[in-house]
């Protein structure tokens, strides 16, 4: 069994019923993965749920007729994999691996069977779909920001987990994204971004370096939302 204390702060799991999240870890298995494995792709069926327990987990998006584009990372804590659970659907999203990561994996089977002696169990994965929709949400609302300057903080502070982190997990300091995959996740162009880039860098709210960007002041980010 997965000692409780192993699973990274999370406020959704910490308010699951003990025994239901003891009888989840029961079943769990730790995977570990190197960088740049991938978990799983754009229309692949998978049923399992999934935690980060160490490392990244990035997320790349395709709807319609789109390639799938760099949304989100999955940092320590982050429970994800809900939605193709409670529907049974290819999944729309493409999991990769940044670093050595180690990932708690409930299997679909195993939940089922979980599911069946608490009563409550489709209850608390209906709040981690909400709790996830509700960061997707955010994230297409900040998209909307007309300001470049705008949507580029308010990505940042997302994936730092210093915006719209509705699980309750830790902050990130130092995100293992480069200029490329931040340019799609903020819909601005690689001249724009550099430029960008470096004016928050002169600012003092990040610093950049080779496939990473360090978050060192969230509050000055913030303010960036603010004028």
């Amino acid at each position: 069994m997965v000692s409780i204390e192993r699973i990274p702060q999370n406020s959704w799991f910490q308010g699951l019923p003990r025994a239901f999240s003891e009888d989840l870890l029961r079943r769990a298995s730790v995977v570990r993965y190197s960088n740049g494995e991938i978990l799983y792709t754009v229309g692949e069926q998978q049923g399992h749920l999934w935690c980060v327990l160490s490392g990244f987990v990035k997320m790349s998006i395709a709807m319609n007729e789109r390639e799938p584009r760099f949304a989100h990372i999955a940092s320590p804590g982050f429970w994800f994999g809900e939605n193709e659970l409670i529907l049974g659907q290819a999944s729309i999203v493409e999991a990769s691996v940044s670093g050595a990561t180690e990932l708690l994996m409930v299997r679909r089977g195993f939940f089922l069977e979980s599911a069946k002696r608490h009563s409550g169990s489709w209850h608390y994965i209906a709040q981690l779909a909400a709790l996830n929709q509700a960061l997707a949400v955010s994230g297409a609302d900040d998209l909307m920001l007309r300001s470049s300057r705008q949507r580029l903080a308010s990505v940042l502070l997302r994936l730092s987990a210093n915006r719209s982190a509705f699980q309750g997990v830790q902050r990130t300091e130092r995100l293992p994204v480069t200029q490329s995959e931040l340019g799609e996740a903020a819909n601005i162009s690689s001249t724009g971004l550099t430029s960008l880039l470096a004016d928050f860098s002169n600012l003092g709210a990040i610093e950049t370096g080779y496939g990473f960007i360090t978050v060192t002041s969230p509050g000055l980010l913030e303010a960036e939302l603010r004028e």
